[in-house]
């Protein structure tokens, strides 16, 4: 059972790649019988004739099927795909103490190491990163820390505190820091707070490594993201894994991702960067020796 919003073009195009990697796989093996439910209707619809009632795992696109998969009264577990950690880590309690269901999640959160090894790739002279934190981030900035070591990067990481604004701190943030990593934080990154902290650091000359594609074309310098249909493989071969009898880890990062690169950016800025293809490579190949 796979439940999403069928109105969603980001969902429409996880699950073709979700359901064209499975039909892939069938070869061999046992076929899975998908069976769609879209959140925003009350009605499903088979997609191969025959499916059980009870489904032998459910995939939920998006942070509304996930709310509507832990809620199902059965016990088949949830692989919930398309959402941020923290929405996951929230619908937990939905989960009741008697419900020994298992659920995993493969989250859009990036690994912050893939955009620190941007950083110390791509910008070889930059010693100091700066991050934007909530104030009782604290295992998030101990992983900051740690992972830069490994780059060979100093942190600057600024906390921001519940009564004050992110804004306030960026322009301080950035004029002290040679690279800023703008890092997921549902507290702290809203549109107004990002397109506050591309304005400053371009007009301070200083490059923003970012989470998101969208972030990217808005005046990253560079960014690690996930498509859709990559995390729809992903999925995939994750659903086929837990259905063959082992079960995935609670949460995963996205498999399989993209390192972009705005030449625009990049000009305005003075940084001279080789192609997208040959940046992604450099910073593939600094993260396999990092490991």
């Amino acid at each position: 059972l796979v439940i999403m919003e069928t109105e969603n073009e980001r969902h429409r195009d996880l699950f073709a790649a979700f359901e064209d990697t499975l039909k892939a796989s069938d070869k061999g093996g046992p076929t899975l019988l998908i069976r769609v439910s879209d959140v925003s209707e009350a009605t499903e619809k088979d997609r191969v004739s025959g499916l059980a009632d009870r489904p032998a795992l459910v995939v939920t696109v998006g942070t509304r099927a996930a709310e509507r998969g832990f809620q199902r009264n059965d016990q088949a577990p949830v692989l919930s795909v398309l959402l941020p950690d923290i929405a996951f880590q929230q619908l937990q309690p939905l989960l009741a103490s008697k419900d020994r269901r298992r659920v995993a999640a493969i989250v859009l959160d990036q690994p912050v190491a893939r955009q620190l090894a941007i950083a110390a790739t791509l910008l070889p002279d930059a010693r100091r990163a700066g991050a934007l934190f909530s104030s009782d981030a604290f295992s998030a900035i101990d992983t900051f820390r740690a992972e830069a070591r490994r780059f060979g990067l100093d942190v600057d990481p600024e906390q921001v505190g519940r009564d004050n604004e992110a804004a306030d701190h960026i322009e301080a943030l950035i004029r002290r820091s040679d690279v800023v990593l703008a890092l997921y934080d549902h507290r702290l990154f809203r549109p107004v707070t990002a397109k506050w902290m591309l304005y400053i650091a371009f007009q301070e000359r200083r490059p923003i490594i970012g989470f998101s594609y969208a972030l990217l074309k808005a005046g990253a310098l560079a960014a690690v993201y996930s498509t859709p249909e990559q995390i729809g493989v992903h999925a995939a071969e994750a659903a086929r894994t837990w259905l063959a009898g082992e079960s995935p880890p609670a949460t995963q990062s996205p498999a399989y991702y993209n390192i972009g690169i705005n030449g625009p950016v990049a000009d305005a800025l003075g940084v001279d960067l080789p192609d997208e293809d040959e940046c992604g490579a450099r910073v593939r190949q600094r993260l396999r020796r990092e490991q």
